[in-house]
This record gives structure tokens, C-alpha cells and sequence, in this order.
């Protein structure tokens, strides 16, 4: 019995010197991550909302009548004739104002604006402008051109 005791005196005496930091000096083996798969990441940009721009419209110009005076030069009416390139529909809801000027009248140029919006039909566009514009001008062969310098989003009109 005396046997037994040592033996398990020894076995108990062994435990705490090894849970104490007396025993044997065995480290656990490191654990090293190892690098899996790498992952590929897709991010979808958000879609830009939709704004357009000078250069996505142009204007052309009507001469609906014209009135010279000789010497004195001419008065000239003019309708606009937009075109747009818009590479997606207006969004519903949505309106801008499209500024322009005519240039090429004795006066110097003449700023105007009008307003477009989205039509009933797919890519069709409405606007809004004044029927006729008038531009004097210095005698009957002067050349009057229309460009597009801004467009800003709502009606400004």
C-alpha cells in the first residue's frame, strides 16, 4: 500500500511541477495560418445619375421671317430646332434648363433658355420655347448661329 501511495504521490507531485513550469519544457508546436485561395472582390460602381451636357445637344436655327431696311439692316425672327444625343432616356420626374445663345445680330449675342423633360414615349424628349425670337442684324446676309453654353437641372424659366 505504501507502493501505491508513493506512486501516486509521485504522479501528483510530476502534475503540479508540470502545470507549474517545473516539469518538462515541451512548447505546443506554433500554429501558422496559411494563406487560402485568394479572393476576388467585385464592386459595382453606383450608376451615375443622369445629367446632361452642352455638348449632348445641339441647336440649329429657323429663319420664320425676316425684314430688311436697306441700309438700316434687317429684324430677323428666328425659332430654334434642338437635337439631342442623349445615350440614355431623361429620367421621369425630371427637368432641366437648356441655356443658349444666338450670336451674329448687331446687338451682340442673345441669351435665351428652355426647358426639357422626359416624353411619353421611350427616348422621346419634350421641350418648351418661345415660338420666335427676334435678332437685328446688319444687313440681309449676316450669319446667326445658336450654341448650347449650359444646362442646369429644374425649370429656370
Amino acid at each position: 500500500m505504501s507502493r501505491r501511495l508513493i506512486a501516486v504521490g509521485s504522479l501528483a507531485a510530476g502534475l503540479i511541477m508540470t502545470t507549474a513550469g517545473c516539469g518538462s519544457n515541451t512548447t505546443p508546436p506554433a500554429v501558422v495560418a496559411t494563406p487560402g485561395p485568394a479572393r476576388a472582390i467585385t464592386t459595382v460602381a453606383p450608376k451615375p445619375a443622369f445629367r446632361p451636357t452642352p455638348d449632348q445637344i445641339s441647336l440649329s436655327l429657323k429663319v420664320v421671317k425676316k425684314t430688311c431696311y436697306g441700309s438700316a439692316g434687317c429684324n430677323v425672327f428666328v425659332q430654334i430646332d434642338p437635337s439631342f444625343g442623349f445615350s440614355e432616356d431623361i429620367p421621369a420626374g425630371q427637368k432641366w434648363t437648356v441655356i443658349y445663345e444666338i450670336d451674329g445680330g448687331e446687338d451682340g449675342p442673345k441669351t435665351n433658355s428652355f426647358v426639357i423633360s422626359r416624353g411619353s414615349a421611350t427616348g422621346q424628349v419634350n421641350y418648351r420655347f418661345d415660338k420666335k425670337e427676334l435678332v437685328s442684324t446688319s444687313g440681309p446676309n449676316d450669319v446667326l448661329t445658336a450654341i448650347v453654353t449650359d444646362v442646369i437641372a429644374g425649370d429656370a424659366s
